[in-house]
């Protein structure tokens, strides 16, 4: 019994140190210009000092334009992570059973510190069908003190 302990134990003290290396960051900004308070809040996996997946990306308030010509704005998730590819990112998710298209690409600047791109939201949106945000600018960094 003892020395299953001991093997537990040593086996968790060895992976340790590869939990410590894969660190998931937040990072909060705006989208759009602050239109509205249109934001993001992205969650990214960094492991060995390099990005490697961004595992949450949220959006809120982004305006747009509705079929009607009216405005309506757009909060949402993508549904699945996205890989990294040396420091940026793209993918095009369908949502809403295949009638929203969301479109978001970006990368990472200042040593993972900081993060700007680019989001498209086109489809249906609760009170606004057809909604169109154009391509918006979007900028996130680090809450102070993250590391």
């Amino acid at each position: 019994m003892l020395k299953k302990a001991v093997v537990v134990c040593l086996v968790a003290l060895l992976a340790f140190p590869a939990f410590a290396l894969a660190l998931r960051r937040t990072y909060f900004g705006q989208a759009a210009g602050g239109v509205n308070n249109a934001g993001v809040e992205i969650s990214a996996r960094i492991k060995n000092g390099s990005a490697t997946k961004v595992k949450v990306f949220k959006w809120e308030n982004v305006i747009g334009t509705c079929s009607g010509g009216n405005t309506g704005a757009t909060t949402g998730q993508l549904p699945k992570a996205i890989a990294v590819k040396d420091g940026a990112f793209h993918a095009t998710e369908k949502m809403n059973n295949g009638r929203t298209t969301v479109t978001v690409s970006g990368s990472f600047k200042d040593h993972n510190t900081r993060m700007k791109g680019k989001l498209r939201v086109k489809g249906n949106a609760p009170g606004c069908s057809g909604i169109d945000t154009g391509t918006v600018k979007w900028s996130a960094k680090q809450p102070k003190g993250q590391n």
